[in-house]
């Protein structure tokens, strides 16, 4: 029997990937299925789990206040990468998503990486920067990759946070060669991949699946999850493709390659129009910034958006579109 769930009880459980089974109603709201844990004062690991189902009716998605919610603040577009850069060496950055390491360290690392490479000296410093400045990292003896993980760590949490869609070749060069590949020999640090995946999801770069999908065929079980969690967010629109959905076929090479045929030549215009459907509200915030001045039919679909920050988005995108 589903139950109904509280607006901010949906919210913390899809921010904290307690949702095995979800499925977006159009015009009806969410229905789906959370994980609950308890009792609550144990450590997870801890903790008795069960799976509860639930609904939750559209109205309350419609009113609740994004606004003042800063897991919303998906793409803070008006900071720059210097700001940004300044501001984390100051301790004085807002940090919306947790970083890799604690504001003090974040601040010691970022002005290592600083005095190193005088970023700020640069003007205008830009996304490409910073890649260059990984690239260098990469291309490093293997024992100064494991002494600068922390750095590496550091940059690739920075590319998701600036939604850096350029990144996504020198986050498939970091997977390329993760120790999650059977036979590595890599030495690149676990933070550096696992934080590498993270940022893919942020990005969301579709023009790299199918190096993705050789790479998955290449992986080892725990890598093939990884991958399989990036395909199932990137590629859901009215149900998530998650392991409670697909089961054995979940971290299938063979089940993602005949998904994928339709798709694998698509464009990154493609598959912005692709996103407008997207579970995930995330992909459809990115799609609109993607979408081109043609696709002005999906713009106002967008505008009709559940989620406000998506909406607005939209209707100021379709407002620049006409002047």
């Amino acid at each position: 029997m589903n139950t109904n769930i509280v607006v901010a009880e949906f919210w913390n459980a899809y921010f904290t990937a307690k949702i095995s089974r979800l499925s977006r109603l159009m015009g009806e709201g969410y229905k789906g299925t959370i994980i609950i844990e308890e009792p609550a004062n144990l450590p997870s690991m801890f903790r008795n789990k069960k799976e509860q189902p639930f609904s939750i009716a559209m109205g309350k998605i419609l009113n609740y206040d994004y606004v003042n919610d800063k897991r919303f603040q998906y793409v803070r577009s008006s900071l720059s990468v210097e700001t940004t850069i300044i501001q984390i060496i100051k301790s004085r950055f807002d940090y919306i998503n947790p970083p890799p390491y604690g504001v003090a360290r974040m601040s010691e690392i970022v002005s290592s990486i600083d005095r190193k490479y005088q970023l700020t000296t640069k003007s205008p410093l830009n996304i490409s920067d910073l890649i260059v400045v990984l690239n260098t990292y990469l291309e490093a003896p293997g024992e100064l990759q494991r002494m600068f993980s922390q750095e590496m760590t550091v940059i690739v949490w920075l590319l998701g946070e600036f939604r850096a869609i350029e990144s996504s070749q020198v986050l498939l060069r970091i997977l390329s060669n993760s120790s999650y590949i059977v036979g590595s020999s890599s030495n690149l640090h676990y933070s550096i991949i696992d934080n590498a995946y993270s940022t893919l999801w942020k990005i969301n770069s579709k023009s790299c699946l199918k190096e993705l999908l050789e790479l998955f065929k290449k992986t080892s079980g725990s890598g093939r999850l990884k991958i399989a969690h990036l395909f199932g967010r990137w590629l859901s629109t009215s149900e998530f493709l998650g392991p409670a959905h697909l089961g054995e076929r979940y971290d299938s090479p063979q089940y993602w390659s005949d998904f994928l045929k339709p798709f694998i030549n698509y464009s990154e215009l493609d598959w912005a129009r692709f996103d407008t459907k997207n579970l995930f509200w995330e992909l459809r915030y990115m799609a609109v910034n993607r979408l081109g001045s043609k696709d002005g039919g999906l713009l106002r679909v967008l505008a009709e958006d559940e989620i406000s920050v998506v909406r607005d988005h939209a209707k100021k995108r379709i407002t620049s579109l006409s002047k």
